[in-house]
């Protein structure tokens, strides 16, 4: 089985950033899988807020990089048609999650399986190419906006919010960050 824990990661550059927040998903979807009850809630509500948050700004920051980069390949687009899918596995969760249902352990199953092969292709396929065709002090600009974004989305937002309003309020922090560094 894959583990995302036995993956270096650079915390400091963009890559490492998204590394750390996969590796970070991951614990939480162990912790929501051994939970029950009431603590299972809690759990996902957190691990749907992480993938929001994650899936957020690799659709903002990233995957617009990986296009650009190579858009003949159509990786960005292979790569955001899974988390499209993803995206509508995690909706599906959250309503049964709602609904007081979250005591299926399928459903979370299926989603980590999912979110686990769309994560391999990242580390094997995107974030080696970014390595090799981004300047290192600009991908380590973009892992500190990525971190500031996040960082002010915790702090504006002491209770998780739902995974709509987690995408929303990332991307607000985010868009003028990343249009300054991008500009």
């Amino acid at each position: 089985m894959f583990n995302l824990l036995e993956h270096p990661v650079q915390p400091a550059d963009l890559p490492g950033e998204l590394a750390g927040q996969q590796q970070h998903i991951d614990r939480q979807f162990r912790r929501t899988l051994s939970a029950a009850g009431e603590e299972r809630h809690a759990a996902f509500g957190e691990l749907a807020w992480l993938i929001a948050v994650h899936e957020t700004i690799e659709e903002e920051v990233i995957h617009p990089i990986t296009r650009h980069l190579d858009p003949a390949e159509h990786l960005a687009e292979h790569l955001l048609d899974e988390e499209r899918r993803i995206s509508e596995a995690l909706d599906d969760m959250v309503r049964v999650d709602a609904a007081a249902n979250l005591g299926e352990v399928d459903g979370l199953a299926v989603l980590h399986q999912m979110l686990t092969t769309h994560i391999r292709r990242e580390l094997r396929e995107e974030f080696p190419r970014l390595r090799l065709a981004v300047a290192a002090g600009e991908l380590q600009d973009l892992g500190d906006v990525v971190r500031v974004a996040q960082a002010r989305a915790v702090a504006e937002s002491p209770v998780r919010p739902g995974v709509p309003q987690a995408s929303l309020q990332v991307r607000d922090v985010l868009r003028p960050t990343w249009q300054q560094v991008s500009a």
